[in-house]
């Protein structure tokens, strides 16, 4: 538990990271090469020096390894697209739906139940994700359909570590081949079509693109040490919540004034996939966690009004 919370935390400070990025230099395709790149090389340097072995992966698993290559370079494009295009705080809560799709994923690969309070679940998810975006008006809107896209890519992922490390993979040497199958592809991209681009970010803004090192590290790396400890479920859920920090500090950080309003309908979202992860839960449970997060919506609007 305690991995999952600084993992959710490692998470948002890489979002705003790539969001101040994108704000400098309105160039998605160049800040979707960086970020991953950063990630590789704190990972590598981090296992470097812990002095990790790194057996060769077995023959099993290579073909889910291919498909989550193919989505992980799919989904960084699509995200920092998003980020590009929409306020943080209006499309960074649309990727709270990823323990949607993982949760149908586990269901279908790993043959994890959907319950009826899962079901609630992402009702809920569905609900708050809906009133985040239609209250944005257009300024909502914007950004909404590459972040859906970055969701199918990414939903999968956690499920797919899982499924990977379980046919016998060691986490670092899976890690490290997960991170620069993905850097390194989109790296000689823009090496060979804009260089200029590249270098100008590195050059104009060096402590932005020198955070993204740790920062990469610690998120990859702690979610992939969770991953093998808790629920795919409940760590996507304790991931996805620290989005409703990401939300406030996106109102102080960008000037998105419009956050405040997006954020009752975030603890609708997070309550949901909260109990998207309580796979037991008895129908009192049910009643009281639905009226008391219907009550606390309730109570942030109404102190977020009169504030």
């Amino acid at each position: 538990m305690l991995l999952a919370g600084l993992c959710s935390l490692a998470w948002v400070s890489l979002d705003l990271l790539r969001k101040a990025l994108v704000e400098r230099h309105r160039d998605p395709v160049t800040i979707a090469a960086i970020a991953p790149l950063g990630a590789a090389l704190g990972c590598t340097l981090y296992v470097v020096s812990q002095g990790y072995t790194l057996p060769a992966p077995p023959a099993a698993g290579w073909g889910l390894f291919g498909v989550l290559c193919l989505a992980n370079l799919a989904g960084n494009f699509l995200f920092i697209r998003a980020l590009f295009l929409g306020e943080i705080s209006a499309v960074l809560p649309v990727f709270c739906l990823t323990p949607v799709v993982g949760s149908l994923g586990a269901w279908a690969l790993m043959g994890e139940q959907l319950s009826i309070p899962g079901m609630l679940g992402i009702t809920m998810v569905i609900a708050g994700t809906w009133w985040i975006v239609r209250g944005g008006g257009s300024g909502g809107a914007a950004g909404v359909g590459s972040m859906m896209g970055a969701v199918i890519c990414w939903g999968m992922a956690p499920v797919l570590d899982k499924a990977i490390i379980g046919s016998g993979w060691t986490i670092w040497t899976y890690m490290l081949l997960a991170l620069w199958a993905v850097a390194l592809p989109l790296m000689l991209e823009r090496l060979v079509r804009a260089p200029k681009q590249l270098f100008e970010v590195v050059r104009s803004t060096p402590w932005l693109v020198a955070a993204l090192i740790p920062a990469g590290a610690a998120a990859l790396g702690l979610q992939l040490l969770a991953v093998v400890q808790i629920e795919v479920g409940l760590l996507e859920a304790i991931k996805r919540a620290g989005v409703v920090l990401s939300v406030v500090l996106a109102a102080r950080l960008f000037g998105e004034a419009s956050a405040w309003d997006r954020l009752p309908f975030m603890v609708l979202v997070i309550a949901g996939v909260f109990l998207l992860a309580q796979p037991h839960a008895d129908a009192l449970f049910l009643g009281v966690y639905i009226t008391s997060t219907l009550g606390l919506v309730g109570l942030v609007r109404t102190v977020l009004r009169r504030g």
